[in-house]
Order: C-alpha cells, then sequence, then structure tokens
C-alpha cells in the first residue's frame, strides 16, 4: 500500500504534473483513422487534456485545445476547412498548428494561437505526442507497417486512470479470471 500522497501523484497526468510530464515522451494511439471518414471532426481525452482531433478538408491532420479562443465554444462543432477547423459560432478558423488563420469580421489580431499537439497517420491508426520538441520519431512496429495481411483497427475508451491498467495488467489472476473465465461466462 503506498500513501495516499503518492498514490495522487502518480494517477494524475493532466499538463504541469509529474506523471504528465513523463508520459508526454511517447506517442498514443487516439483514432482509427476510419472513424475521421465517418466523422472528421472528433473530441479526445488524452492525458487529463480534452482537445479535438480533425481532418481538413484537403487532409490534413490537426489535435487543438478543445475551445475557440474567441468565445469558447466548443470546438467539436467546427467545420472542416482547406486550411483548418472553422469554429461554428463566429467563424474563426484554426490551422493544425493551432494557429488562427482567419477572423471573419474582426480586427486581425494575429498571431494567436491555442494548444495544438503533433499527430501522425501509421497502420489505420492516428497517433498524438503531446510533449516537447523534437518529437521522437513514431515507431514502426510490424503490425502496423506490413501490408501481407489484413488489419482491423478499433480503439475502445477506458474510463479510467492509466494507472488502473498497469495495475491490472501486472495482476494475473485478475487477467486469468476476469478476461477468461468470467468473460466466457459473460
Amino acid at each position: 500500500m503506498i500513501a495516499p500522497e503518492v498514490a495522487e501523484r502518480l494517477a494524475h497526468v493532466g499538463p504541469g504534473t509529474p506523471m504528465g510530464a513523463m508520459l508526454r515522451f511517447y506517442w498514443y494511439p487516439i483514432a482509427a483513422a476510419t472513424e475521421l471518414d465517418q466523422d472528421p471532426v472528433r473530441p479526445v481525452r488524452l492525458l487529463g487534456e480534452d482537445l479535438i482531433l480533425f481532418r481538413s478538408a484537403k487532409g490534413e491532420l490537426g489535435l487543438i485545445g478543445e475551445r475557440c479562443a474567441h468565445r469558447g465554444l466548443s470546438l467539436a462543432y467546427g467545420i472542416p476547412q482547406e486550411n483548418g477547423l472553422r469554429c461554428a459560432y463566429h467563424g474563426w478558423t484554426y490551422d493544425s498548428a493551432g494557429q488562427v488563420v482567419d477572423m471573419p469580421f474582426e480586427p486581425a489580431c494575429l498571431p494567436l494561437r491555442i494548444t495544438a499537439y503533433r499527430v501522425q497517420e501509421l497502420g489505420g491508426l492516428i497517433f498524438a505526442y503531446l510533449g516537447p520538441e523534437p518529437a521522437p520519431l513514431l515507431p514502426r512496429w510490424d503490425p502496423l507497417v506490413r501490408t501481407d495481411r489484413t488489419k482491423r483497427v478499433e480503439i475502445t475508451p477506458l474510463p479510467c486512470s492509466w494507472l488502473q491498467c498497469v495495475e491490472n495488467a501486472m495482476d494475473q489472476v485478475h487477467v486469468e479470471h476476469l478476461h477468461g473465465h468470467y468473460r466466457n461466462y459473460f
């Protein structure tokens, strides 16, 4: 059993937290590429941050902060454009770097930007990197780059802390019982 303050420090992964700082040095799969074919704008929660993943009208991927800098509307309602994602409320448009590239009916007060992170597509998945530059190369693991197999990609968000997943993975009785016996029964 660990002390509550240690557990607290390990479990929090938001910006500015010790675990958040460490975990931002890795790439994370955040969506299946086919999900953006169905809807090119998707809310994503990663490392304690609410973000918006989008594919622009010309096919460029972006991962930006959830809220428009103008009036705070969720960019989940954004409209994909050739040059980025347009806020549905007053039309401010953000490119994949989070930079405002269009401000209709406003005096231009550029440069203005919101949070943005790197994204890359590989093997049917979209990966995000939230850490400092320079970003490491996205690993080219065999299951992602092989072309001699049929792939089916699916991501299921888990409503829990990353630490709960790691803890359960190390608990072999849990793995065998819940994911073996109980799953077969259910």
